[in-house]
């Protein structure tokens, strides 16, 4: 179970679409007990979702892959550069 305070952009969280996860965009609260959700979903399309505290028994946080990530083997990297650099026998 997810809170509503824990919605914050760039979390993914499933349970706001059904079989589906959306990455929070922004977050505008309606009150205490309701917000206003502005997400991505899996397609790229913008979605704008109204929650409440009912909905939180739905919600839960989803680990988000870094497509970015700069944690590769630099080694392995100067090998293959340098592979393809080599001319071709």
């Amino acid at each position: 179970m997810l809170k509503l305070e824990e919605l914050i952009p760039g979390i993914g969280v499933s349970g706001v679409l059904p079989d589906e996860t959306v990455t929070v965009v922004s977050v505008q609260w309606r009150g205490a007990e309701a917000l206003t959700l502005v997400c991505r979903d899996a397609s790229g399309e913008v979605l704008e979702k109204l929650l409440f505290r009912d909905d939180e028994k739905c919600l839960s946080a989803v680990p988000q892959e870094q497509a970015g990530a700069f944690d590769g083997d630099g080694r392995l990297f100067r090998l293959v550069a340098e592979a393809h650099r080599a001319p071709e026998p």
